[in-house]
């Protein structure tokens, strides 16, 4: 994994509503992490609340980088998933 450089926010437990999503302070790359021991659906949404673009399943303790659009929000089943902003560092 290359190296990745914090926007400034604090990592935080996703919403477990389309409407309780976060846009994660406009990033376009969002840092996902899972802390369950069980498996967790993330939400892609086209803005909060918006209609769905799509959704994964984020494994217990895995974690994966989300490329979006600045509007779009993430929302999770559960809130054992954490995000955060996060962009590539050269």
């Amino acid at each position: 994994m290359g190296r990745i450089h914090l926007k400034g926010a604090s990592e935080a437990n996703c919403g477990t509503s389309n409407a309780g999503g976060s846009t994660f302070d406009k990033s376009t790359l969002v840092r996902l992490v899972n802390t369950s021991t069980s498996n967790h659906k993330v939400f892609l949404t086209d803005g909060i609340p918006g209609g769905g673009l799509g959704d994964f399943t984020l494994m217990a303790g895995e974690s994966v980088l989300l490329e979006k659009r600045a509007t779009d929000g993430i929302y999770a089943e559960n809130a054992d998933v954490k995000g955060t902003p996060v962009r590539y560092t050269h």
